[in-house]
């Protein structure tokens, strides 16, 4: 993930799965604006769809410490 975004995820969550769950923090949400912003996500991280095929992309806090 580039350098940018992966700090902006990891500012927006918490630092350990502990924290996450004592404030309910589960995935990281992206609405992508169209296809190529979606293409764009989907290229930095191993962000999931869903439902398969939209623009709604999502992120497991788990994930975030490996971007």
């Amino acid at each position: 993930m580039r350098a940018w975004l992966a700090g902006a995820v990891r500012c927006s969550t918490p630092y350990d799965d502990a924290a996450a769950q004592s404030i309910g923090i589960a995935v990281v949400l992206v609405l992508a604006k169209d296809d190529t912003a979606r293409s764009w996500y989907l290229a930095q991280a191993e962000w999931l769809e869903f439902p398969a095929g939209t623009r709604t992309l999502w992120l497991p806090v788990g994930g975030v410490d490996g971007a």
